[in-house]
């Protein structure tokens, strides 16, 4: 796990790195490409996807995956990540439930369309927090979520 992670971050760091070189280089250099021109042919943004983007977020995502693992093996018992498996097995429901309730809800009260980033944020921020509550509560009392479980008995 070291090794990935020690991998993965000097990848990110490098390309990230080289990408910025780059851009400042054109840019300082000649007046006549577009820096968006620059930017989309040497930067890391998800559009266009060039290789450096490919590069970037799959080292993002190695990395992020293993802390996780190293983090949850390290803390196996804390009662913290036990919410967060819950959260984990309820993941359909809690899909199903974002959309229905959250996005619903949102709509209903026509705060879905312009709102700042921080409402956006706090919103689904709350909603995190409240589905790992209710996860962790219903995983108590039953051990499958209750789209898990109807989908369970229709494929049986």
């Amino acid at each position: 796990r070291k090794f990935l992670i020690l991998f993965s971050l000097s990848v990110l760091l490098i390309t990230e790195t080289i990408s910025t070189g780059l851009i400042n280089s054109f840019t300082d250099v000649s007046a006549d490409l577009p820096k968006d021109l620059v930017v989309a042919l040497f930067g890391t943004k998800p559009m266009p996807p060039m290789p450096q983007f490919i590069l970037v977020g799959s080292s993002i995502a190695i990395l992020v995956v293993t802390l996780c693992v190293s983090i949850s093996l390290k803390f196996k018992d804390s009662s913290l990540l036990k919410s967060l498996y819950h959260t984990g097995q309820l993941s359909l429901t809690i899909y199903v439930g974002h959309v229905i309730f959250g996005l619903g809800f949102l709509d209903e009260m026509g705060w879905l369309t312009k709102q700042s980033i921080e409402f956006a944020v706090s919103s689904g921020g709350i909603f995190i927090i409240l589905s790992i509550i209710f996860s962790h509560l219903w995983r108590s009392r039953y051990s499958k979520g209750p789209l898990e479980a109807v989908f369970r008995y229709l494929s049986a």
